[in-house]
């Protein structure tokens, strides 16, 4: 099939010619001399690939570009600006503000042709990209319904069924107990599929350039204080208030100060949830050659070097001997999170003995 290329180009005769040179190179073409019939037609025809002049009357090529940027739906389309202009600041501000490419006039039709064949063929692998992390994704999901959905359910249906049919015989107490367990199990399901969401979104903004310069630009501010927070609120959660151990720096972080959170989140809730009361927890922050190095280690259960070695969506580790409860989710969205913002994490543990990680985040640097 055929992939549609929309140009917006006010100029007629370089708007037939551009139209004319994609014909013969076995493009399906839609044209427009103007921005707001443009939007029109992206919204409406989806096309592959966008070819927009910069300097146009009412609505200019920029405006076009930031107006389809706000909409999810056509945010991701290619997008060539088309200008008379070529000096390199005006082709660093094309590129800046999120251009897939910048193409001067008068063009080389070879030019032409190179750089919309680059950026439908990148779109395409990005396309390929995100399908397969989909696909991964479903089949891992489909892996852990066994017993990560079955379980919760069969206590959900089981006492709820059970409610049904004996609600007049059976005493306050039994009952409280079993909507408590209902509660409980159901919250366990809802964290599950947000989790499973969040990690969707993250490997999506991973797969596809445009969309992740929308986040990697963000940052977070005072990031000593969101860490004594969270694990604030964990220890009061576990009842394990005179178990953390601070040893920090504060530092402005080039990460969405939501997805900070959300790590340390889900690294405090492993630290208590594979540790025995009474045991520390020690969180320290290092600044390290433009990075802040964040270790965080518990006195828990441990991971094998293997299970380190297979750190990924829904594998929970050694479920048989620890029989505890979670989908594996959380280390992976943390390191999902990290690979979105140019960022790692080392995982160092001994079985029965602690688990340390270390996390690498960018620092905003000074420019003055």
């Amino acid at each position: 099939m055929k992939q549609l290329i929309l140009v917006i180009e006010d100029e007629t005769n370089i708007r037939k010619d551009i139209v004319r040179i994609l014909s013969l190179n076995n493009f399906n073409t839609i044209d427009t001399d103007n921005g707001y019939t443009a939007i029109e037609i992206i919204k409406e025809k989806k096309p592959d690939l966008i070819i927009s002049d910069i300097m146009m009357p009412i609505l200019d090529g920029i405006s076009i570009f930031n107006k389809i940027s706000e909409d999810e739906e056509i945010s991701s389309i290619p997008f060539l600006f088309l200008t008379a202009k070529s000096s390199k600041d005006d082709i660093r501000f094309g590129m800046n503000i999120g251009a897939d490419d910048y193409i001067t006039k008068p063009f080389d039709i070879k030019d032409l042709i190179n750089a919309v064949n680059s950026r439908l063929k990148k779109q395409e692998k990005n396309l390929l990209k995100i399908n397969k992390r989909y696909d991964n994704l479903k089949q891992s999901l489909y892996n852990t319904i066994l017993h990560e959905i079955r379980t919760p359910l069969n206590t959900i249906l089981g006492y709820s069924d059970y409610l049904i049919k004996n609600i007049e015989t059976v005493s306050k107490d039994r009952t409280s107990e079993m909507l408590q367990d209902i509660f409980a199990d159901s919250k366990r399901l809802q964290r599950m599929f947000e989790n499973f969401l969040f990690l969707s979104k993250i490997e999506y903004l991973i797969a596809n350039e445009f969309e992740k310069s929308k986040y990697t630009s963000k940052k977070t501010l005072y990031s000593e204080m969101l860490i004594k927070d969270v694990f604030f609120y964990f220890t009061n959660e576990y009842k394990r208030n005179d178990d953390i151990e601070f040893d920090l720096v504060d530092a402005d972080l080039l990460i969405f100060d939501e997805h900070f959170v959300k790590i340390i989140e889900l690294l405090a809730d492993n630290c208590y949830k594979f540790s025995e009361c009474n045991s520390k927890v020690l969180v320290k922050s290092i600044k390290e050659n433009n990075q802040l190095l964040i270790l965080i280690k518990d006195n828990g259960i441990g991971i094998s070097e293997e299970n380190i070695q297979q750190v990924s969506a829904f594998k929970q580790f050694d479920r048989n001997e620890n029989e505890q409860q979670g989908s594996g989710l959380g280390l992976a969205i943390v390191n999902a999170i990290l690979m979105l913002y140019d960022g790692r994490m080392e995982i160092n543990s001994q079985i029965n003995e602690f688990t340390e990680i270390k996390l690498y985040l960018n620092l905003i640097i000074d420019q003055d």
